[in-house]
C-alpha cells in the first residue's frame, strides 16, 4: 500500500489515514473523467505517478499540442472572465 516512505515513528493507522486524505485531496482536483482513469489506486503515490505519467509527458507532440492551445486561447466578447481565466488555468 505504499509504505516504502513511511517515516519509521509513524503508526500504520496514521500512516492509511494520510494516504486517503491524499488520494482525496488528489481526486476531489480532478475532473470526473480523469478521476475514473485512476480511481482503481489505493496509495495516493500510486495516482500520482499515473496522473504524471499521462499528463506530463515531454513529448513533442504534447509540448506542440499545448503551445498550439495556448496560442489559440482567446475570450469572447461577452465571457466572464473568472470562467477564462480556469480555461487558461487548466
Amino acid at each position: 500500500m505504499g509504505v516504502e516512505h513511511k517515516p519509521e515513528a509513524m503508526f500504520m493507522e496514521a500512516w492509511n489515514k494520510a494516504n486517503l486524505k491524499a488520494i482525496s485531496s488528489i481526486e476531489l482536483h480532478l475532473s470526473d473523467e480523469v478521476t475514473y482513469n485512476v480511481m482503481e489506486d489505493i496509495a495516493a503515490k500510486g495516482t500520482w505517478e499515473k496522473l504524471e505519467k499521462r499528463y506530463m509527458s515531454k513529448t513533442l507532440s504534447n509540448k506542440l499540442f499545448l503551445k498550439d492551445q495556448l496560442y489559440n486561447l482567446r475570450m469572447k466578447e461577452g465571457d466572464d472572465i473568472m470562467e477564462h481565466l480556469n480555461l487558461f488555468n487548466r
